[in-house]
């Protein structure tokens, strides 16, 4: 959990525990984390694309929704209305026709900088759904509040960097050499925990469908970016590509790799305002509307905005989830929706929990809270001689997923 801050949503923070609790017993080395082949464009978004083109699918490129017309009880969307490279446009909705949408991006108003150029943070909303999502709350409670989303740039921001490094194979040949940094389909991101902008890191085997063979590629973020650095003494987001790059081997001790590192490598500076937004602190009911609000006879909503009893936000399991309860609910496919894993219900799992976190192979009474003393201590032990002789699961069960 490398993006949450100490203010952000306990709800979500819960729900990132219990979700995942079966990957706790091995959370020092990240075990379980599965990853795409490649990056989620290149291995998700991109085939889907083709294969709904295939089907007749029409994308319209360049183009921005800018209000949902609704009818006067909110129950049905009659229009659609946007622009165009600069013309306003209308899409009438027939009574047959369905509208499935986004209530916002954690990317939108992103902002680019470079080798020699820092970032700038846009802080206006204007185009995106975002400003539909205030329309729409404005109209009826049911559609949430969005405002406890996207109020608060300071608190929702961080940026990152994404490393090219090409022709220099040495370069993270040598990082997996000392820290014994081996990435693969299971792995997660690793933070240094005593930097000053609190730096996470992922390496890449390969991340692009078309990268080289002489590429490697990285990314790390800084989570709090806007305190100074260890080595470059300003905040991240006032910071070259190349100061940031020197900050990030201050960390690894290898600043003396920088020069050559520097003459093969391409820093993408990416600053995004709304990255946390959907950690903001929020209640459990009415702050996000439901996939299907109440009443609804055409329109849905999807992505991670929408409240999603049980699963938590910043996920892709989160988006296809929410999809699926879209495309089921308004079509009246009969087909369930994938489940959510229940590893909290397993004894199994609480067992491997509860002696991970106590660093024990045994449980005895001293390892429990202070006992009730009308209770009988026999039942007690005989539950921990329950818990002792319990078998271990092992998260590549198939069933966890």
């Amino acid at each position: 959990m490398p993006a949450f801050k100490e203010y952000h949503s306990v709800i979500e923070m819960k729900r990132y525990m219990v979700r995942f609790l079966q990957l706790q017993p091995r959370m020092e080395k990240l075990d379980g984390i599965l990853h795409t082949k490649y990056n989620e464009f290149d291995s998700i978004i991109d085939p889907i694309l083709h294969w709904l083109r295939d089907k007749g699918v029409r994308f319209v490129p360049g183009t921005v929704v800018t209000d949902l017309v609704m009818d006067d009880g909110c129950t049905a969307v009659t229009a659609i209305v946007g622009q165009t490279d600069g013309r306003e446009f209308t899409v009438p909705v027939a009574e047959k026709d369905m509208v499935i949408s986004t209530l916002g991006s954690m990317t939108q108003n992103s902002t680019a900088g470079d080798n020699t150029h820092p970032v700038v943070t846009d802080r206006q909303l204007r185009k995106g759904f975002f400003s539909v999502w205030e329309k729409l709350a404005a109209r009826d409670e049911k559609f949430g509040h969005p405002e406890k989303f996207t109020t608060s740039i300071d608190k929702t921001k961080w940026m990152s960097a994404m490393v090219t490094v090409k022709g220099y194979k040495q370069f993270v040949a040598s990082i997996r050499e000392k820290y014994g940094y081996a990435p693969g389909s299971h792995t997660g991101a690793i933070s240094f925990i005593d930097s000053g902008w609190d730096i996470t890191v992922a390496i890449y085997d390969k991340y692009y469908a078309a990268q080289a063979e002489d590429e490697d590629v990285f990314w790390f973020d800084g989570l709090w970016g806007e305190r100074n650095g260890d080595y470059i003494k300003k905040p991240m987001d006032q910071c070259t590509g190349e100061e940031v790059l020197q900050e990030f081997l201050y960390h690894l001790d290898m600043l003396n790799c920088y020069d050559e590192l520097i003459n093969h490598s391409y820093v993408s500076l990416t600053m995004m305002p709304y990255i946390t937004s959907q950690f903001m602190p929020r209640n459990s009911k009415g702050d996000r509307p439901r996939v299907i609000p109440e009443g609804s006879k055409n329109y849905a909503f999807i992505g991670q905005y929408v409240e999603l009893d049980g699963d938590v936000v910043f996920t892709v399991e989160t988006s296809v989830r929410t999809a699926m309860m879209a495309a089921y609910g308004l079509t009246g496919i009969d087909r369930k929706v994938l489940p959510l894993y229940q590893g909290q219900y397993d004894v199994r799992w609480l067992v491997m929990c509860m002696k991970k976190m106590l660093d024990t192979d045994t449980i005895t009474l001293r390892d429990l809270p202070e006992i009730n003393p009308f209770r009988l201590k026999k039942d007690i032990q005989g539950i921990l001689n329950f818990v002792n002789a319990t078998p271990t699961i092992s998260w590549d069960d198939p069933k966890l997923y």
